[in-house]
């Protein structure tokens, strides 16, 4: 029984793992060798079981390999994958490097059998990584370049070397030019911005300190930084694990009492600073090594120890190391980063994610996005949107029943906006009759003008000004109101755009809902099948057993009954007793007959024998004679009774006596016996004269005896 856990899952490793090397694979967990281990499982993270891959040679003994994933012209398939594994071995030892292409062993069972698949290939002397002369205990690399064709390793005593995967070929060799760095089953990783990488720009952690290492892959230079300290955190018998711009660094030992720890320490790339985390894990993590699952929502320790086991697997939910208030500043984090985007595309005049382009919605010519005219004016209200991010409501901030019920605050703001855009619509026409009738009135007052010529030229002047003012007004007015319709236009729009991609989720949700419903119901019928045929076998096992017992009771009583006749057995007897206790084969047991046939012999030439005449007797060797002679002696002590006189049995070993003896207590035994087990006598001093035993032969029983025995063939 293991320890009750919170947020935890612990499961039993199928070998104990220490520095082991993983890499994950879709929804499996590949656990490829550790510290003098070099077997290789593949763990299914949905089914929760091992299942065995393959093995390293065995004349090879890592002590802190490194084993990563790569690409290849050749691969071809999404369901294979490439696996390189090198390192763990120190100076002055060839080195060697691996290479496997995997295939699933859950989905595809016969790649166990395929050669090309699922078996560590050892590359040529000319592919290997490392000299003869580096150490590369505890070397750790990542895979970088333009291309993702290099591979960075770091190594001891403070080296790094850039080797090309395409040609197995070293393009850079050097030592970190930073003072006092020395590191060995160290924690090497991507630096990254918003959780995505930073090309050829990397992070390593020893116990000097925290180096950032960058690459410039055109001058073939690398360039260092020591950005901070790691505190007597004990770096080499610690785990890591990288995600969301931070490293988590799991147990390790100890310093102060040199004791396993299980503390969780946590440094941000963002503040170059180091923060204990506020739980702990109930296990000792020691030289164990911890690895992200593909979907980022669980971390995985392999090695874990606790004081029920010594080789454990520890799955810890995410939710667990990251707060809920850091998870929801990540969330924000990344809303914020789509939001750039959004801007990044309008001012490139897309206004559309290229994702969205197959679907976007069919609007009418007057409503249609083509005919917004996305100026500089609204791209800067789209910056003032960024800046005020949390001011406006957003309808994937509102709640889902504030979106898609009849009284939400989205029914609201549609019904607001509505009402706003019948107030424009009733301005526009009443700004459009008033100028129609200013021109009617203009019209009047000039044929008004040319009946009447007497009216002042200074009056019509100022009323004509008059009327300018009121249209400059009215324009202002509508150019005001064009605005805000265009600005909710758009609003609108992407609330559609929104709409639309939720029911294209709900969609493939339902088809996925259905699919899996459809296997389940297949699994369903596959497992009733399964169980009919599971209670047949049952019966059948049943059945099968109580034949089986059948069949012993009566081979016990056979042998009961042969044993209790032994005095009368015959040749074949002999057979099957010698034969039953020396598990003889067919051929052994005919032969065995034949030889009982051969010299005659019977139930009763084998009373009192010796060894060697059952050595004799049937070329058996001396072990074997020592067995069959005892098992003899079994019978004759349980049944001898019932054939033999009482007074023809020796009283110390209750066998025939061969040499009958009379001592001086009056009883006659076995000379052999009494000779040599006289001392075990209840009153051994009647037997014995001045302390010397004295016997006297008994010849006239010894001429019964034989009579007896001579009777008896």
């Amino acid at each position: 029984m293991y320890p009750p856990l919170n947020d935890y899952e612990i499961v039993k490793l199928p070998e104990r793992y220490s520095d082991s090397q993983s890499v994950t694979f879709e929804n499996e967990l590949i656990i490829c060798g550790g510290y003098n281990n070099n077997k290789c499982y593949s763990y299914h993270t949905i089914k929760k079981e091992y299942k065995y891959i393959c093995s390293y040679p065995g004349d090879i003994s890592f002590d802190g390999h490194f084993v990563t994933k790569f690409m290849t012209n050749s691969q071809t398939s999404g369901n294979e994958l490439n696996l390189l594994s090198f390192g763990g071995i120190g100076r002055n030892t060839t080195k060697c490097t691996f290479l496997m292409k995997y295939k699933s062993v859950w989905d595809y069972p016969e790649s166990k059998t395929d050669e090309n698949f699922n078996m560590w290939v050892k590359c040529n002397d000319n592919q290997n990584i490392g000299k003869f002369n580096e150490n590369l205990k505890g070397s750790r690399g990542l895979i970088g370049g333009k291309d993702n064709n290099l591979l960075f390793i770091t190594h001891p005593p403070h080296n790094i070397k850039i080797v090309d995967l395409k040609t197995m070929t070293t393009i850079q060799d050097s030592k970190i030019a930073q003072k006092d760095y020395s590191f060995s089953f160290h924690f090497f990783t991507y630096l990254t911005i918003n959780n995505i990488k930073v090309q050829d720009q990397f992070i390593l952690i020893c116990d000097e300190g925290i180096l950032f290492i960058e690459y410039n892959e055109k001058t073939n230079k690398f360039f260092y930084e020591s950005i901070g300290e790691c505190h007597n955190l004990n770096i080499p018998f610690s785990s890591f694990v990288s995600f969301y711009d931070c490293i988590f660094l799991f147990g390790g030992r100890n310093v102060t009492d040199q004791g396993k720890g299980s503390c969780v320490y946590k440094w941000s790339m963002k503040n170059h600073s180091w923060k204990k985390c506020k739980f702990k894990i109930p296990l000792d993590l020691y030289s164990s090594s911890a690895i992200l699952n593909d979907r980022a929502t669980q971390i995985h320790i392999i090695g874990a120890e606790s004081d029920y086991d010594k080789n454990l697997h520890c799955i810890i939910d995410l939710s667990v190391i990251h707060k809920t208030i850091e998870l929801a500043e990540i969330a924000e984090l990344y809303e914020c980063i789509g939001l750039q985007d959004e801007q990044m595309r309008m001012s490139h005049g897309t206004p559309f994610p290229p994702h969205m382009k197959r679907r976007r919605i069919q609007y009418t010519t007057e409503t249609s996005p083509e005919k917004c005219e996305y100026k500089k004016e609204e791209l800067k209200k789209l910056e003032t949107k960024l800046k005020k991010f949390d001011d406006k409501m957003k309808i994937y901030e509102m709640n889902w029943d504030d979106i898609w019920s009849i009284d939400g605050k989205f029914s609201k703001m549609e019904k607001k906006i509505s009402r706003q855009m019948q107030d424009i619509s009733l301005n526009i026409d009443t700004s459009i009759q008033r100028r129609q009738f200013l021109k009617i009135l203009f019209a009047y007052i000039s044929q008004s003008a040319l009946e009447d010529t007497s009216q002042s030229l200074n009056e019509i002047s100022e009323r004509k000004k008059i009327v300018k003012s009121e249209i400059d007004t009215v324009c202002s007015q509508k150019i005001k109101l064009k605005a805000e319709i265009d600005t909710l236009l758009v609003t609108y729009i992407n609330c559609i755009v929104q709409h639309n991609k939720l029911c294209s989720t709900k969609r493939d949700i339902i088809y996925e809902e259905n699919k899996l419903n459809e296997k389940l119901k297949t699994l369903n019928e596959s497992i009733q099948s399964e169980l009919v045929l599971l209670n047949r076998f049952d019966d059948l096992s049943g059945n099968l057993n109580l034949l089986l017992e059948q069949n012993k009771n009566w081979m016990k009583d056979e042998w009961n009954k042969l044993e209790r006749r032994f005095i009368e057995w015959k040749p074949l007897d002999i057979a099957i007793f010698i034969g039953h206790n020396l598990r003889f084969t067919k051929s052994e047991m005919n032969e065995c007959k034949e030889n009982a046939e051969k010299k005659k012999i019977g139930g009763s030439q084998l009373l009192n024998k010796e060894i060697q005449e059952w050595m004799d007797m049937f070329n058996f060797m001396k072990i074997s004679a020592i067995t069959v002679r005892n098992s003899f002696h079994k019978i004759l002590i349980t049944y001898s009774t019932e054939h033999i006189p009482k007074n023809f049995l020796c009283p110390i070993s209750n066998a025939i006596m061969n040499d009958p003896v009379k001592a001086l207590d009056g009883r006659t035994y076995d000379r052999q016996s009494i000779t040599n087990n006289y001392r075990m006598l209840p009153n051994c001093s009647s037997v014995l004269n001045d302390g010397k035993l004295e016997l006297f032969a008994n010849f006239t029983l010894k001429e019964k005896i034989q009579s007896f025995l001579n009777g008896a063939k």
